[in-house]
């Protein structure tokens, strides 16, 4: 059930900017502070973020024969889930 309804999340289209608040302005790079608050906005939203990265990682959970079961007792690395952090 938790991942049918990620992977149907993922698949609806979304638009990075909409995960930066208003007004927010994430200074990640050395010069950000110098650029337009609009322009750092935007390469966070598009660049940081990771949309894409996110998607694809969804789509690989999901077989696509529907077939993963979830089973709470085994470990999670055995049911094939990863964390790379």
């Amino acid at each position: 059930m938790f991942f049918e309804t990620l992977a149907e999340a993922a698949a609806q289209p979304l638009d990075p900017m909409e995960l930066v608040y208003d007004g927010e302005v994430p200074v990640f790079e050395k010069y950000d502070e110098f650029l337009p608050a609009a322009l750092v906005r935007k390469g966070f939203a598009h660049g940081i973020l990771g949309i894409e990265e996110m998607k694809a990682r969804i789509r690989g959970w999901s077989l696509s024969d529907g077939s993963r079961k979830e089973n709470k007792n085994t470990p999670p690395r055995e049911r094939g889930y990863t964390c790379d952090v």
